[in-house]
């Protein structure tokens, strides 16, 4: 795996599949699959699309991570779903500085549900297979 410099915006969430976090401390990591990369997509006037197949997501200096939980009910084809819940992970330590407001959004299997996630970290880190090239 290589670490691959991109803003969190130029992420693609909708589709993908989230696994529960790693905490270490005040950091964060989750493996995702199924990610779109949108480079360019806040700097240049064209965007290139690069479909990710699985990587790690790292968050830094974590203050909060709270996931928005709609469990499927049946099929989740179906698109039905249960009342939601709250979920946080942590407790992280309350540091000084300033952070970031992240959100993503898709599917954990386990239990299986949509998810909404909101993580406020100082810094975000991608890292991605060695085989993928993303043009510049």
């Amino acid at each position: 795996m290589k670490e691959y410099n991109c803003n969190f915006y130029e992420i693609d969430f909708y589709d993908s599949f989230l696994e529960d976090p790693i905490v270490t401390g005040n950091n964060m990591t989750i493996r995702a699959r199924d990610i779109i990369l949108l480079t360019g997509l806040l700097t240049k006037p064209t965007v290139t699309i690069t479909p990710i197949a699985e990587c790690l997501l790292h968050f830094d200096g974590v203050r909060r991570s709270e996931k928005k939980m709609y469990e499927y009910i049946g099929d989740p084809a179906e698109g039905k779903f249960a009342d939601p819940y709250v979920l946080f992970d942590g407790p992280f330590e309350q540091t000084p500085g300033e952070r970031e407001h992240l959100e993503l959004e898709g599917v954990i299997e386990k239990p299986a549900a949509w998810i909404a996630w909101d993580i406020e970290a100082s810094a975000f880190r991608l890292e991605i297979p060695n085989d993928v090239e993303i043009p510049e």
